[in-house]
């Protein structure tokens, strides 16, 4: 369960890339993606909000960039370390596709923008 900036709260799959350069950490990239309602169960939402603290507090404490996406790849939130690793804010990139955004905005901003760009295009 993710809490938008609007505080909605919406339930969702969280995917986390390790960002390696020469076999170093650089970083994180996560993607979460709402669950469907067709896909959600009530067994499914108590699971989902038992766990909701635990993944909000690894991402406000984690240097992690979490992107929140519609079922069109849409953006409709992103976190404080998105900002700050890309240099862009929410206000610019709400309601931007996902794909769009990485290949006009974000991946220029990269060292290995090409392995970036696949790995988060991927999910």
């Amino acid at each position: 369960m993710i809490e938008t900036a609007n505080d909605t709260r919406v339930p969702c799959d969280l995917r986390f890339t390790l960002l390696l350069e020469d076999g170093e950490f650089e970083g994180t990239a996560a993607v979460a993606r709402p669950v469907p309602d067709q896909d959600r169960s009530s067994d499914q939402l108590a699971s989902i909000w038992e766990t909701y603290e635990s993944i909000s507090s690894v991402i406000d404490e984690a240097d992690v960039g979490v992107f929140v996406l519609d079922d069109a790849f849409n953006v409709v939130w992103i976190d404080k370390t998105i900002e700050e690793y890309f240099g862009i804010t929410q206000r610019e990139v709400i309601g931007r596709n996902k794909r769009c955004l990485i290949q006009e905005t974000i991946r220029h901003r990269l060292v290995d923008s090409d392995t970036f760009v696949e790995t988060v295009l991927a999910t």
